[in-house]
């Protein structure tokens, strides 16, 4: 789908612009929206194109209007559907378009738009006391829901959101939910996302109010402990683990830092027989919230726009970062231009100071130096002073480093654990396997493409190989392909310097003498100080980072191996989606067949997951054939 950012579409009652894009869903994306001439900011879910979003763009319009004014179900302003065929809906403010102009309408959900939601809030785990005021705040609207006979049918830590005052949380996300019928108290249940299920929705393939709660009861085991209490690698696991696995039910474990009050509450929301399982209504009297009540909730947006959680800081900082090109393209003159990115980049150093600060604190060698910071990691290299420069940077080898390691600190793939496996290059390596001295790798790593000079389409490693081989140099390539004799498609532009970029590589082998701060002790006040007094982190877990750190760097002391993320952690040691290892995994068989009514090839499921049609009868094990021989290769 292009891009619609920046569209304007011409309305009756006025006009609806289209901003950045914040999102996107199985049926539709989500855009940032100002309607005019109204004042407020919404968010506008926009359908996708290639799929048929009518249906669920309607359905959560009708069960808005539904639940409308309720304070915890998120505020529907408007559904517009702009007729693609009628040249008066100004859609030639929509080009280029591409496939939507193949569509006959193109429908806009518009809504209040939030600050963010409840997965992104609370990538740090938050307080007990925050907890509950986010669980009683959505019970609160489930209670209005179910009042109405509305199921939700997908409530997740994702469909929960925070509002922009910080002290309201709102259901979204109703485009899949439904209306149980009078005189019933299930609906069918077909949807909803693997691991908040409840184990009715699987087996039964129906559900009730009572399966909204058990989806809410995985979104406060999230809450409580940072990790997903179902969640594995396959869905046939997943939905084993949601029917069997066993819980903690009081203050051990993953619980050890809950209440037992919270744990009581988790094991009734949790609870696998949907029967017994309470409603919305009665676990708003439990005497969790009773505990809690009257304390508040510490996580407000205060009114100067500075927050005490470094979830939103992270999450205001990407936020500057974003309108960063918007403010310079705003700005009027030359002058202003660069008052404003000196304005942004003051902020940066700002940051940087603080960590000078905290590694001096750390003891830890550092380096201070005014020049390209992959050309001083080469040079420390090249003088033996380091192994190697640990960076993602290919241009550490290009500044003539020996050795890289890459994937070192891979913090995405060591929240999902799977990590990428880390990798030395070796640059003489490198240039043997090429037959290239220092002066051709340089040109053949700005043909590919560096942080000097934009990229070039249509040529990567290969395609810029085979130019350097045909052409005998980068002169003479450049040259080729701003002649039209390159790779079809690419056009050099005349103000595309890759002299000066080779002039920048080639000095950084130049750089004066390096000198390297010594290791120093560990400066254990000055660290508690820093993080506690200025920082606010937490005083008895910087106390425990502390003496492990000071014992680690004691003579004599012991010999470990620690990155440096491990001492001061901002989130929790296990990944939000971590699977819980409360109990120990029970076997599971992953026999597949095949439905005879479709032939689709099938898990070990009771159902075939594209027909649903029942499993036919196995025979017994006594009929089955057994394989006459096995051949295993033992070389």
């Amino acid at each position: 789908m292009a891009c619609l950012e920046g569209c304007c579409l011409r309305l009756e009652s006025g006009t609806v612009t289209l901003g950045r894009r914040l999102g996107h869903g199985a049926t539709s994306v989500v855009h940032a929206a100002q309607l005019t001439p109204s004042p407020k900011t919404s968010a506008a879910v926009v359908a996708k194109v290639g799929v048929t979003p009518g249906p669920f763009l309607a359905n959560e319009a009708k069960m808005l209007q539904a639940a409308a004014g309720h304070k915890n179900i998120i505020q529907l302003i408007s559904l517009l559907s702009v007729d693609l065929t009628d040249p008066s809906s100004n859609l030639r403010d929509l080009a280029p378009l591409g496939a939507v102009q193949a569509e006959e309408s193109l429908q806009l959900l518009i809504l209040e738009r939030c600050q963010c939601s409840l997965a992104n809030f609370c990538q740090h785990i938050p307080s007990e006391r925050y907890s509950a005021w986010v669980m009683r705040s959505v019970l609160d609207g489930l209670v209005h829901l179910h009042s109405l006979n509305i199921v939700h049918r997908d409530i997740k830590d994702a469909n929960i959101m925070i509002a922009y005052s910080g002290d309201r949380v709102a259901i979204a996300d109703l485009g899949l939910a439904g209306r149980i019928p009078e005189g019933q108290t299930s609906i069918e249940w077909h949807c909803g996302t693997q691991g908040f299920a409840a184990p009715e929705v699987l087996q039964q393939r129906s559900g009730g109010k009572a399966s909204d709660v058990f989806s809410l009861g995985v979104v406060l085991f999230l809450m409580l402990t940072g990790s997903h209490p179902f969640l594995e690698d396959t869905k046939l696991e997943t939905m084993m683990a949601t029917l069997h696995r066993q819980l903690p039910c009081e203050p051990a474990g993953l619980l050890k830092k809950s209440s037992q009050e919270a744990c009581a509450m988790l094991q009734l929301m949790l609870c696998r027989d949907f029967q017994t399982r309470p409603c919305a209504a009665a676990l708003l009297e439990h005497a969790w919230f009773s505990k809690e009540a009257g304390h508040g909730h510490a996580h407000t947006i205060l009114p100067t726009g500075q927050s005490p959680s470094p979830a939103l800081e992270s999450l205001r900082a990407e936020r500057q970062k974003a309108r960063k090109p918007e403010l310079l393209k705003k700005a009027v003159t030359q002058t202003d231009s660069r008052a404003r990115e000196k304005k942004l980049w003051r902020r940066a150093r700002d940051a940087f100071a603080s960590f000078q600060e905290l590694l001096h604190s750390m003891g830890l060698p550092v380096v201070e130096a005014e020049s390209e910071a992959e050309a001083t990691c080469a040079q420390l290299c090249r003088e033996g002073q380091v192994y190697a420069a640990v960076t993602e940077d290919m241009d550490v080898l290009t500044f003539g480093a020996p050795r890289q390691v890459k994937n070192l600190f891979d913090v995405e793939g060591s929240r999902t654990r799977q990590p990428k496996p880390a990798r030395e290059v070796d640059l003489s390596l490198v240039q043997d396997a090429l037959s290239y001295t220092q002066e051709q790798f340089i040109e053949f790593c700005i043909l590919c493409g560096c942080d000097y000079l934009p990229h070039l389409p249509r040529i990567g490693p290969k395609t810029a190989a085979q130019l350097l081989q045909r052409e005998g140099s980068l002169d003479a390539a450049v040259a080729a392909c701003r002649a039209g004799k390159g790779p079809k498609g690419c056009t050099i532009p005349e103000d595309w310097d890759w002299v000066a970029a080779k002039r920048i590589f080639q000095k950084g082998a130049e750089l004066p003498e390096l000198s390297v701060v010594a290791t120093s002790a560990a400066d254990c006040e000055k660290l508690r100080s820093l993080l506690v007094e200025k920082h606010q982190f937490n005083p008895s877990r910087v106390g425990n980072m502390v003496d492990r750190l000071w014992k680690v760097r004691q003579p004599g002391g012991p010999v470990l191996q620690r990155r440096l993320d491990s001492f001061f952690q901002s989130s929790p040691k296990r990944p939000r989606r971590e699977k819980c290892t409360s109990a120990p995994k029970e076997p599971i068989d992953v026999e597949k067949w095949r439905c005879p009514q479709c032939t689709f090839e099938n898990d070990s499921l009771p159902f075939c997951e594209m027909c649903e049609k029942p499993r036919p009868a196995q025979p017994n094990a006594s009929e089955r054939l057994r394989p006459s021989s096995v051949c295993i290769d033992l070389d």
